[in-house]
């Protein structure tokens, strides 16, 4: 199915959009891939699928990271599972492609003007 990574973007981004909302990888892919794609997808096809799209993994299963806070978390939760800091930087390279603002490397440009500051 040519559009499933979009389908599952899309399925991210509204059902789980922050650490608090993930679902367990294997929950996702019997319950939503599989009835789209069917079920001869395997964990590693599932992990190649969604590795390129703006989600993150956390101990509790999968998510689309809704703060800066939460991206770090996971670059350091890939970390400690043993990824390279080259490979984790990759898979924080992709969320930013998709959300920049999650970019917590870059100083809030919006707070000097909650404080009435240029």
């Amino acid at each position: 199915m040519e559009n499933l990574p979009q389908l599952l973007h899309e399925h991210m981004e509204a059902h789980h959009r922050g650490q608090g909302r993930a679902i367990p990888r294997d929950e996702l892919l019997r319950n939503f891939v599989w009835p789209l794609a069917g079920n001869d997808m395997d964990d590693r096809e599932f992990r190649k699928l969604y590795g390129q799209l703006p989600v993150a993994g956390c101990a509790r299963g999968l998510f689309i990271p809704a703060t800066p806070f939460e991206l770090k978390e996971f670059k350091g939760y890939l970390l400690k599972k043993g990824m390279s800091e080259e490979a984790a930087q990759k898979r924080i390279d992709i969320i930013l492609r998709f959300y920049p603002k999650l970019d917590w490397r870059v100083p809030d440009q919006v707070q000097g003007e909650l404080f009435g500051r240029p």
